[in-house]
């Protein structure tokens, strides 16, 4: 398991884990991201925000908070 802020662009992952406290989990489950959730990152790997794709939602995460996300890479 890596840290989101690890993943490239292009990749596919599963959202394994997230370390935050209870404001940044249930931030993440407004949002619609979820624990097994299977995720493709369109920005990612650098500075600046990080931006997933979820079906056809697209969401934009601080690097912040995408820190506290742990994944599974796919592919």
């Amino acid at each position: 398991m890596i840290p989101l802020i690890f993943a490239k662009s292009g990749d596919r992952v599963r959202i394994m884990r997230i370390t935050g406290g209870r404001r940044c989990f249930y931030r993440l489950m407004q949002m619609g991201l979820r624990i097994g959730d299977v995720v493709e990152i369109t920005q990612g790997g650098g500075r600046g925000p990080v931006i997933l794709k979820k079906g056809n939602m697209r969401l934009v995460i601080g690097m912040g908070m995408a820190g506290k996300i742990w994944v599974m890479p796919l592919n």
